[in-house]
C-alpha cells in the first residue's frame, strides 16, 4: 500500500498543479472579481445577473484567457433566462455562444466543459455537440457536482429522462448539502414529471422547497404535478406563492423554459 501511494500521490499532485495552472488566472483582481459575481450568479433576483455578468467581464478584461470565469460569463446568461423567464435577445445569445467557445478553447477542465456543453445546448440548440461536450465533462470527472447537475439538465432538455434522473440523483447523493441540493432535488422532480411519475415528481419536488423555499422551478412543476392529479387546491397555493417569490412568473415567459427542450 505505501509503494502504491509513493508512486500515485506525486502523479496525483503534478495532474492538480497543472490543473490549477490551467484554471486560475494570473491576476489576483480577476479572481476577486469572479468571487464577487457568485453570489449574483446564484441569486433568484432576475436583477442580479447583470451584476455578475459585470463582474465578470471585469475578470474576463483582466485575463482574457480566464476560462472559467468566460464559462460562467456565459452561463449567467443561461441561467437569467430561467429565473427572469425573458428570451435572450440575439446580440446576447451570440455572446453567450461565443463565451462559451471561448472557454472551451482555453481549458479542457471538466466544469467549464459542461458548462459549455450547456450553453451550445440550450441557448444554440446544438444538440448534438452540447452533448458530446457535457459527455466528455462527466467521463473527465463523474464526482463533479456542477458537471452531473448540467448533465442532467442537458439530457433532460434532450429528452433521455433516465440519463438525466441518473445524473442528478448522483449529484445530490454526493453533495446533499451543497449549493445545488436543491436545484438536483428539483431535476429528479422534473424527470419524474416528464415520465408521468407525478405522484413521485411531488416528493422530490416537496424535498426541493424544503432545502430552499424559494427556487421558483421547483414551484413550475410542483403546480403543474398537482393538476395533474386533480389536486387543484394545492395547485392554487402553489402558484400565489410562485407568485409572491417570482411575481414576474407568466405563461409566456414559461415558453422560453420550453423552447430549451426537445420538440420530441
Amino acid at each position: 500500500t505505501e509503494a502504491v501511494v509513493g508512486l500515485v500521490e506525486p502523479q496525483i499532485r503534478r495532474a492538480e498543479i497543472e490543473r490549477l495552472r490551467r484554471s486560475w488566472p494570473a491576476s489576483p483582481q480577476a479572481y476577486d472579481h469572479f468571487l464577487r459575481a457568485l453570489p449574483h450568479f446564484y441569486s433568484r433576483d432576475p436583477a442580479a445577473y447583470g451584476e455578475a455578468l459585470r463582474h465578470l467581464g471585469e475578470a474576463i478584461a483582466l485575463e482574457p484567457d480566464y476560462a472559467t470565469a468566460l464559462a460562467y460569463a456565459s452561463w449567467a446568461y443561461a441561467r437569467r433566462g430561467v429565473v427572469a423567464l425573458q428570451f435572450l435577445p440575439p446580440s446576447e445569445a451570440e455572446r453567450c455562444i461565443e463565451l462559451a467557445r471561448q472557454a472551451l478553447q482555453f481549458s479542457d477542465d471538466p466544469v467549464v466543459m459542461a458548462i459549455a456543453g450547456h450553453s451550445l445546448l440550450t441557448i444554440g440548440h446544438m444538440r448534438q455537440e452540447g452533448l458530446a461536450t457535457v459527455k466528455r465533462a462527466m467521463e473527465a470527472n463523474p464526482n463533479n457536482v456542477v458537471v452531473l447537475m448540467l448533465v442532467g439538465i442537458c439530457n433532460m432538455a434532450a429528452g433521455d429522462l433516465a440519463l438525466a434522473e441518473e445524473a442528478y440523483t448522483r449529484a445530490y447523493g454526493l453533495s446533499p448539502g451543497g449549493m445545488e441540493a436543491y436545484e438536483c432535488l428539483a431535476g429528479v422532480g422534473f424527470t419524474h414529471y416528464f415520465a408521468g411519475r407525478h405522484e413521485v415528481a411531488i416528493e422530490w419536488l416537496e424535498r426541493s422547497r424544503a432545502t430552499l423555499v424559494d427556487w421558483p422551478p421547483t414551484y413550475w412543476m410542483l403546480g403543474a404535478a398537482q393538476v395533474q392529479l386533480g389536486r387543484m387546491e394545492e395547485a392554487h397555493a402553489t402558484v400565489a406563492r410562485l407568485k409572491v417569490i417570482a411575481p414576474h412568473t407568466t405563461v409566456a415567459g414559461l415558453a422560453v423554459v420550453r423552447d430549451r427542450m426537445d420538440e420530441r
